[in-house]
């Protein structure tokens, strides 16, 4: 009963606490504060020294930057954001940030604060009120990229990103991507194969789709398992087929949810003439 209802009792609860705090929160102007650096989210990855998921943030110089361990679920939340990948029902910071816009408030920025016994805390911020909400890193990063609002780091936290790039075990940036006839596919990670509830090299994800191959009815989100009759395990595997295919047609295989689907493409320079 609890996992059927907790998300419902979590929105309720969150909206009494938003309204109480927004009668005697100090106001805030939105900005950041001295010694606050904006950064981005540059990567998710596995570090296999610590047996984690971490996202690794860097500010917009690209000199100075923060990796902070994260589980397997918030990995895949960020991804997905990365990624502007929507799952069908909504996590748990989707209904975090459908709370804060419904009840009237905005959220104005993220701040990861400090690091206390190797647990880093971070604060969300709300224009309405100038109300300060205390977060998981994680949780604050995801809902400030689902409603595009910046991400601050406290200067005292960050090490040389040069230093972090060249601890990071090889294999561990963001799954391979590559676009081929205005299709931008990416490989199947094993958290978003989880996700997706399909084994690992199963297939690729279609993370953007433009032209012709959308007209077709190719959708974001699917899982391309074939271009013709050939198998398609990797994202180099989908960009030689459909290199190879000289015929102005190509049969697509793809999952969506549950389903196969056949989709038939017409190739880009084959409306040229070419």
């Amino acid at each position: 009963m609890w996992r059927r209802h907790g998300a419902g009792v979590a929105a309720a609860a969150l909206a009494g606490m938003l309204a109480l705090a927004a009668g005697c929160a100090r106001r805030s102007d939105g900005g950041s504060s001295p010694g606050q650096v904006r950064v981005e989210v540059a990567n998710v990855g596995f570090d296999n020294d610590s047996g984690a998921h971490y996202v690794l943030l860097e500010d917009l110089a690209g000199k100075h930057a923060l990796q902070i361990l994260i589980g397997d679920e918030e990995a895949r939340t960020i991804m997905l954001e990365m990624h502007g990948i929507k799952p069908d029902r909504p996590l748990t910071h989707d209904l975090l940030r459908d709370v804060i816009e419904q009840t009237g408030n905005h959220v104005d920025r993220v701040v990861i604060t400090s690091l206390h016994n190797q647990i880093y805390y971070a604060y969300i911020y709300l224009d309405r009120g100038g109300l300060r909400l205390d977060s998981r890193p994680s949780d604050a990063i995801a809902l400030a990229m689902g409603m595009g609002a910046p991400i601050f780091v406290a200067n005292g936290l960050f090490q040389p990103a040069t230093t972090l790039q060249h601890q990071a075990p090889a294999g561990n940036n963001l799954p391979a991507t590559i676009s081929a006839q205005n299709i931008v596919v990416q490989e199947l990670s094993p958290s978003l194969a989880r996700y997706f509830g399909v084994p690992p090299r199963s297939g690729v994800l279609v993370a953007e789709v433009s032209g012709l191959a959308a007209r077709a009815g190719l959708m974001r989100g699917d899982i391309v398992t074939a271009v013709d009759k050939h198998p398609v395990r990797s994202a180099s595997d989908f960009e030689i087929a459909l290199a190879g295919f000289r015929d102005p047609y190509v049969s697509v295989t793809v999952m969506r949810g549950r389903q196969t689907r056949t989709i038939t493409l017409l190739r880009e320079n084959a409306k040229r003439g070419g």
